[in-house]
């Protein structure tokens, strides 16, 4: 009896590479909606953070004018947004607080504060 050993190659087959493609494929299917879900969420608090921030610089800054005429936003140093006050009382410019508005983490948002020469403000982020 003549028996041969026949020599087996190393490697994947045809098959099982595109089976390891199919269960990569479903899973980052899975996960990509997940991903951009969590990036938004998270996009979204940073903007309310700096939203109360701004919004509790600009009720300080009120307390000690009366009046939201008199508040400046000046940008600083690109990242942040320092709010002061001009007391109207011979006293000068003073400043409030600062807020900063890029962490410098993905894109960043335009803030936009409006009717701050009325009793009331509003403050929107796009981006």
């Amino acid at each position: 009896m003549n028996t041969k050993l026949v020599k087996r190659e190393k490697g994947f087959t045809l098959v099982e590479l595109i089976i390891t493609l199919v269960i990569v494929g479903i899973l980052a299917a899975v996960a990509y909606p997940s991903y951009t879900r969590f990036l938004t969420d998270s996009r979204s608090k940073e903007a309310e953070a700096v939203i109360s921030a701004m919004a509790a610089a600009l009720k300080t800054a009120r307390q000690q004018t009366s009046s939201y005429a008199s508040i400046t936003l000046t940008p600083a140093a690109g990242t942040t947004v320092d709010i002061s006050v001009d007391s109207g009382r011979g006293a000068g410019i003073y400043l409030i607080g600062s807020v900063e508005v890029d962490t410098g983490e993905g894109p960043s948002f335009d803030y936009t504060i409006s009717g701050l020469g009325t009793d009331t403000f509003q403050i929107t982020a796009k981006g």
